[in-house]
């Protein structure tokens, strides 16, 4: 099954780029991808009563009360980073998900996909900028040897575009108790 976020403007919000590096990936195509090199930093007031919004498109942050809900839930596969509060109105504890577990290589079967109508946008050379990626498939024997957590992060690089990143995966339980806080 599949979720999204969503395309609300109110899901996501932004961090000032201090800390972040571009490294290029491939020399051909010139794609990046984003390294955080220092806590993100944005006005932390702007998170407001909800309990997890996206920062930057790369960034999970929760706020406290999530960050205590988590730890009660004994949610697994991520470490918690403060995020440094820049704004005018008074900051908010809030915490940048980190994940810790990393997901196994995906598996030789798993397909993939490229718009025939947009044909440069593909890249030969890194085989990843013009590249779509469902369904994912892994090997049974490679999850039983690194279970999936309730926070994943995929080993394998994505591009949106514009830079390559890597995507960030929810357990069925931890979206079922998050859906939960939804009809409270």
């Amino acid at each position: 099954m599949l979720n999204s976020t969503g395309n609300s403007s109110k899901a996501f919000l932004e961090h000032k780029n201090d800390g972040i590096e571009w490294k290029t990936i491939c020399p051909s195509c010139g794609l990046q991808e984003k390294i955080q090199t220092s806590p993100l930093v944005m006005d932390t007031s702007k998170v407001g009563d909800r309990y997890m919004v996206n920062v930057g498109i790369d960034y999970w942050i929760v706020s406290e009360k999530m960050a205590y809900l988590m730890e009660k839930w004994k949610i697994t596969g991520y470490e918690l980073r403060e995020v440094i509060h820049s704004g005018k109105k008074p900051a908010q504890p809030v915490f940048q998900i980190i994940p810790t577990n990393v997901l196994p290589s995906w598996s030789s079967e798993m397909e993939h996909y490229y718009f025939i109508t947009e044909p440069e946008e593909r890249c030969q050379t890194c085989n990843i900028r013009g590249r779509i990626d469902y369904p994912y498939h892994y090997n049974k024997s490679d999850i039983e040897q690194n279970p999936i957590q309730d926070i994943n992060i995929m080993k394998e690089l994505k591009s949106n575009g514009s830079w390559a990143y890597r995507s960030v995966f929810l357990s069925e339980r931890f979206r079922d108790l998050f859906a939960l806080l939804e009809k409270f």
